[in-house]
């Protein structure tokens, strides 16, 4: 089990280093905003919004509001399922629509007190304004959180990558490596997360890099 830890912390880890190596296209903000207003023992339910600025920072291009269901069916697997609705500007200023349907599946374990892993594994059905046909787009991401039990207000410090299958393309079509996360405690019921990505898309010719500051904002009723 050590040896596993120990290879895939190392293969991540040399992803998150060619990733951060790229040049970059573009420096965009995240902003993402949720309240988790039901929390049982069976099922949560809990409402996103989610903003992004383009072109250095300085031009509001997306926002997008969903809800999502979740549940623990085992001790080590989250379950879910989602609906997001997104507006989007285009590179000629227009401004389209996509309803999302979102189901998903993350295994998660814990190798000591401290470090954990958790693979999410999501399927996306994307209806893109104008597009016609349903667009199927499956995401997988590795990631490793170390905790800071000592380090109040600090929770967690994180590595991770996730990649992007678009099935009507048939290819690898997105890379998000986060060479570093942090989560922030900021009350009982508030957590904070801030984290720097490279954002990889793939184009027609060629890939685009990104380097993305983006942060999260929880709250829980």
């Amino acid at each position: 089990m050590k040896r596993i830890r120990l290879l895939g912390m190392a293969g991540l880890a040399a992803t998150l280093t060619l990733a951060s190596t790229a040049r970059a296209d573009d420096f965009q903000t995240w902003q993402t905003v949720s309240l988790k207003w039901l929390d049982t023992q069976y099922m949560d339910l809990t409402t996103a919004v989610h903003t992004r600025i383009y072109d250095d920072s300085s031009d509001f291009s997306l926002w997008r509001v969903g809800q999502a269901v979740s549940t623990d069916p085992l001790p080590w697997l989250r379950a879910g399922v989602a609906y997001r609705y997104t507006e989007s500007q285009n590179s000629d200023s227009d401004w389209r629509h996509q309803h999302r349907g979102e189901f998903q599946v993350t295994p998660h374990f814990n190798f000591s007190d401290r470090v954990s892993v958790s693979l999410r594994n999501r399927l996306e059905l994307r209806w893109n304004e104008g597009a016609g046909d349903v667009n199927e787009v499956s995401r997988h991401r590795l990631q490793f959180s170390l905790a800071t039990p000592a380090w109040r207000p600090l929770r967690s410090v994180y590595v991770s990558n996730e990649i992007f299958h678009n099935y009507d393309r048939g290819m690898i079509s997105e890379n998000r490596a986060v060479p570093v996360g942090l989560r922030f405690r900021l009350h009982e019921k508030a957590t904070l997360r801030v984290f720097y990505m490279i954002r990889s898309v793939r184009g027609a010719d060629e890939w685009r890099h990104d380097h993305v500051l983006g942060t999260g904002l929880a709250f829980s009723l």
